[in-house]
């Protein structure tokens, strides 16, 4: 049965990212803090599933309820779409969710709700009468924006494309080439009782079968692993031959800068750009792999404010986007992002291009990284940038994984493999 502390946790996570606005990510923290660890996975496991199932629930919760819920008692939306996220899609009994449900109330002082909360439950039971799967309705819970979108842009491809968002995100490593190998690692997994597969787009990932806290993965603080999705280790694949000068732009967490020093045996005149207060995590990981690089706080498209006037070979812009290639590893995207939000992102995106151009050596490149799965982020912004300049040149390399663009290669996310990310590598021409 589902601890009621359990329960009255996971709503409030699920309050405070619907109304409050908070991160997922960050409220899971602060809230899991209050609770025994023992109690924390299947807390998480309520909250993120209610998060994923939101648009489908709260339609659901509405019809249910015969008076929308006072501004006041907001916290007992929460409660509803755990619970119901529970019914459809964990095996403890119908019978103790419920019964689970109504002792959360009384935790979240909303006692006089016991009532209301139980009847709720019980007629969704009674009109749906649950076989614990909502495989059908999983269309519902992208915000309809971004579902008009996809049906647009890839409707060959949209029931992998939701399938993949709605399930749990695998977690992928990168091997540390100058430290282990891929199969050295998985004969060391394999001996302790652990297991993971190699990818099948990158030579130096592997997927655990099995998530693990970062801290408990073998050899992660001795620099032998990092966490790092497939799609995104693509990176030094699409940039090519890494010589003289390198930048990468937007670097933070610092995954791509110490993937680049690890496939280039660290031999590399790199400079890892970012905003302030941003720096901290690539330096972190930086120390723990052993790599060297140097770490500039910035705006890229203020280069005149930190730029020494020597041009750089290859710039890796991974450029601030939607992020509706990870929506699995980022739920809430589905209720903070708005169709809106894409303009905007798209004319921040156009904006760093045009900025860092100029700091490109003739011959040089510029490889263009997004996890959005969004045309308007993507080939839409090289179309408007190619168009705009006189010396760009469009390469596409040898590189079959995801699908060709006009301008680039788009990788849609995968159910347990790699999430969807977008590359694009534009030459400066030598005349």
């Amino acid at each position: 049965m589902p601890a009621p502390n359990i329960c009255a946790t996971a709503s409030s996570i699920v309050c405070d990212v619907i109304h409050k606005r908070i991160s997922l990510d960050k409220a899971t923290v602060i809230r899991l803090s209050k609770l025994p660890q023992s109690n924390w996975g299947e807390t998480r496991e309520i909250s993120w599933g209610a998060i994923r199932w939101y648009h489908y629930y709260l339609q659901i919760i509405n019809k249910l309820l015969q008076k929308p819920l006072h501004k006041n008692d907001l916290m007992l939306e929460g409660l509803l779409l755990c619970s119901l996220y529970q019914l459809d899609h964990m095996r403890a009994p119908n019978y103790a969710i419920v019964s689970s449900a109504v002792e959360a109330c009384r935790l979240l002082d909303r006692a006089k709700a016991c009532g209301l909360v139980n009847a709720i439950l019980r007629q969704y039971l009674k009109q749906t009468n649950t076989n614990k799967s909502a495989k059908n309705d999983e269309y519902k819970t992208m915000p309809s924006w971004l579902l008009n979108i996809l049906r647009t842009h890839w409707p060959h491809h949209l029931e992998q494309i939701i399938d993949a968002c709605n399930g749990r995100p695998p977690m992928t490593l990168r091997v540390n080439r100058q430290r282990c190998t891929v199969n050295a690692y998985l004969e060391h997994l394999e001996k302790i009782g652990l297991h993971g597969s190699k990818s099948t787009i990158s030579d130096v990932a592997l997927t655990l079968s099995k998530p693990l806290p970062v801290n408990a993965i073998p050899g992660f603080n001795e620099g032998q692993v990092s966490v790092q999705d497939a799609a995104a280790q693509l990176t030094p694949l699409f940039a090519g031959k890494l010589e003289g000068r390198i930048l990468d732009a937007c670097a933070s967490p610092g995954g791509k800068t110490c993937h680049l020093l690890e496939s280039s045996d660290g031999k590399l005149d790199l400079t890892a750009l970012d905003l302030h207060g941003h720096t901290e995590l690539i330096e972190s990981n930086l120390q723990r792999l052993g790599l060297e690089a140097k770490i500039v706080a910035g705006d890229a498209t203020k280069p005149e404010s930190w730029w020494d006037n020597q041009y750089f070979n290859c710039i890796i812009l991974d450029a601030p986007c939607s992020a509706t290639g990870v929506i699995r590893r980022h739920p809430d995207i589905r209720i903070h992002r708005r169709n809106s939000d894409i303009y905007h992102l798209a004319k921040r995106q156009l904006e760093l291009l045009t900025s860092l151009w100029p700091l490109v050596a003739k011959g040089g490149r510029i490889v263009y990284v997004t996890c959005s799965i969004i045309p308007e982020e993507n080939d839409h912004i090289i179309e408007q940038f190619v168009d705009q300049k006189n010396d760009v040149i469009v390469k596409y390399p040898p590189i079959k994984t995801g699908l060709k663009t006009k301008f680039g290669r788009q990788l849609l996310p995968q159910v347990g493999d790699a999430d969807g990310f977008y590359y694009a590598v534009l030459e400066r021409n030598q005349s």
